[in-house]
């Protein structure tokens, strides 16, 4: 009896293979290859269609190393410390011991700064409001959609301000220097925080974000990490808007500080998840963390690691 071919393996298709046994398995199937198809779906006689979900080839009978197997590559050692305290600092969240405040530029604006984050986007670490805090003097935070409700966000800017809403949405306007000077009033940035459906609403149901004028920005020219994924290439974290709104509104020399600080810490960031190494951090590391970094696993000397801290023993 003759069996299916696989076009991609060359072998026998996924219906014979959890009947096969080890030995039997062709060589010219790949490991990788063998975990695409996991999931199979056959169609009957009567039309339906009926789905199996077989066991995982790869487990004790298919150990790497056997015949048609190369060996599995072992996964890189994580460059942090088993020993390190992960207590986030409650201004940055990020690692104590890689805590970014102390380098946080602390800018001075005449522009009021008003960011409205959601309450389901304020707590995760890849948001960048909590560093606007840090490093605009006088930044407003609050949280939407927390209960009971917030007073209302128009108490927080100072009388006879425009508000300027920054969000890219329908019937947004280029924010440039014309823009500004027409405006009735000095400006006040108000950023609404979160992912694009987020914003959206809080667009749409906030009566000071409904009624004020609505502007975008160009495309990013910032070079740096990025926290999240952005697969266009043009779009931008909260953090990189506000920088590059205020420097329309203030001039090029304010957002000079604030990447730099931005910078600083999604550096660290990507460090303590473990996507960039210790050398490549922009700004270096502090005396704290160059000091949690050199543990035994690094590779130094354990005389050299006692003699720096006194009472850890070299055994």
């Amino acid at each position: 009896m003759s069996t299916t071919q696989h076009p991609r393996t060359c072998g026998p298709g996924p219906r014979q293979w959890p009947r096969m046994s080890a030995l039997s398995h062709p060589a010219s199937c790949s490991a990788t290859l063998i975990r695409d198809f996991r999931k199979f779906t056959f169609g009957n006689r009567n039309g339906h269609r009926t789905t199996r979900i077989t066991p995982r080839l790869l487990g004790p009978r298919w150990q790497s190393g056997s015949p048609g197997y190369p060996p599995r590559a072992r996964e890189p050692e994580s460059p942090m410390p088993a020993d390190r305290d992960d207590t986030p600092c409650p201004a940055c969240r990020l690692p104590g011991w890689l805590c970014v405040c102390a380098h946080a530029p602390r800018v001075a604006t005449r522009t009021p700064l008003l960011l409205v984050v959601h309450v389901h986007d304020l707590g995760r670490t890849s948001n960048t409001a909590r560093l606007l805090a840090l490093a605009v003097r006088d930044a407003a935070v609050i949280c939407h959609g927390v209960f009971p409700a917030q007073a209302d966000p128009a108490s927080h800017l100072p009388r006879g301000v425009t508000p300027v809403v920054l969000f890219p949405g329908r019937g947004a306007r280029p924010l440039t220097p014309e823009l500004v000077a027409s405006l009735p009033s000095p400006p006040a940035l108000v950023v609404p925080d979160g992912n694009w459906k987020q914003a959206g609403k809080m667009v749409k149901r906030l009566p000071l974000l409904a009624g004020a004028v609505k502007v975008a920005l160009p495309a990013r020219d910032f070079a740096g990490n990025a926290l999240r994924r952005n697969r266009p290439g043009h779009r931008m974290s909260t953090y990189e808007a506000v920088a590059q709104a205020l420097a329309v509104l203030e001039g090029g020399a304010v957002a000079g500080p604030l990447l730099d600080f931005y910078r600083r810490a999604t550096d660290r960031m990507l460090l303590a998840r473990g996507k960039l190494r210790s050398g490549d951090v922009y700004g270096g590391l502090d005396e704290r963390s160059t000091d949690v970094l050199a543990g035994p696993r690094t590779g130094v000397n354990r005389e050299e690691n006692a003699d720096r801290h006194p009472g850890t023993g070299g055994t």
